[in-house]
């Protein structure tokens, strides 16, 4: 006698996997197989044009780390991923214990934070250019009309500052989805808990070091991972605003990458510049959650 339960239940379990096939195919064709292929071309010398391959072995690594131009534009993917990272977590988190209250005004605040996440990055990094222009940009013009003369800068030409200047131009765009995260995260934790320390006699202080923040710890993780990995992985800022800057002042691994492969047509060498990136991404992306489980 035919079981219906059992075959409703295989029936249910195959219809499953039917709707996990289509994302399993698209998660391999455009993640494991790049992937896969980006190393293979590392170990190679190949322009992308000739149809010619030549294995060179781990020619193409030894040659990174003799590279200058590498070693500073991974210096500088440090430096600004860890100028990122400190402001959206830090920041993001103060800003939104001040506005995740459900009131008017905090609900204005959160769209004017969250709205420049809302348009195109290439054309949020020309109006910065724009802005930062030294002779008619709005941020040299209005630091004269404050009487702020020695605040002006040459902003994306000073090799001292232009990293900074589009890492503030990356946090401004994207701050707003961590501070979105944050308020999620203070909504989760119930309320009772702050009205017991509220009797106990607890500041705000208090609250905020010894509940808040141990109450947070998993959201802050996850913000500081999304955060990390956007970061050091950023393209499109760097590149739309000066294009690796003065001396590669504010080059970065991924622009890097993109000139080797793409203007001087060394395939090879940037799909080792690629798997460089790729394998520090992945270790940092471990290790954040390992410390994250352990805290």
């Amino acid at each position: 006698m035919l079981d219906l339960k059992k075959i409703s239940l295989k029936n249910k379990n195959i219809s499953v996997y039917l709707y996990l096939i289509i994302p399993l195919i698209v998660y391999i064709t455009f993640f494991i197989i790049p992937n896969i292929s980006t190393i293979r071309y590392s170990f190679i010398e190949w322009d992308g044009i000739n149809p010619v391959q030549e294995f060179v072995g781990l020619k193409n690594y030894i040659r990174l780390f003799n590279d200058s131009v590498f070693i500073k534009s991974l210096k500088n993917t440090f430096l600004y991923t860890v100028s990122i990272v400190s402001v959206d977590v830090i920041l993001g988190l103060l800003i939104a214990v001040l506005i995740h209250r459900k009131s008017r005004s905090n609900i204005t605040f959160r769209t004017l934070i969250f709205m420049p996440a809302m348009f195109c990055s290439v054309a949020i990094g020309i109006i910065w250019v724009f802005m930062y222009d030294s002779n008619v940009g709005a941020i040299n013009f209005i630091f004269g009309k404050l009487g702020l003369e020695v605040l002006q800068k040459q902003w994306l030409s000073d090799p001292k500052i232009s990293l900074f200047a589009v890492a503030f131009v990356h946090i401004w765009e994207g701050f707003g989805y961590g501070v979105i995260l944050f308020i999620a995260g203070l909504q989760d934790i119930p309320g009772e808990i702050y009205e017991a320390a509220k009797v106990d006699g607890v500041n705000n202080w208090q609250n905020f070091v010894y509940i808040t923040v141990p109450m947070l710890k998993t959201t802050v993780a996850l913000v500081w991972i999304l955060s990390s990995i956007y970061s050091f992985i950023a393209f499109d800022f760097v590149y739309v605003m000066t294009r690796g800057g003065a001396d590669h002042s504010s080059e970065v691994l991924a622009t890097y990458l993109y000139k080797q492969g793409f203007q001087y047509n060394n395939v090879g060498y940037s799909c080792s510049i690629g798997t460089i990136l790729f394998l520090i991404v992945l270790v940092m992306a471990i290790f954040q959650l390992r410390i994250s489980k352990e805290t």
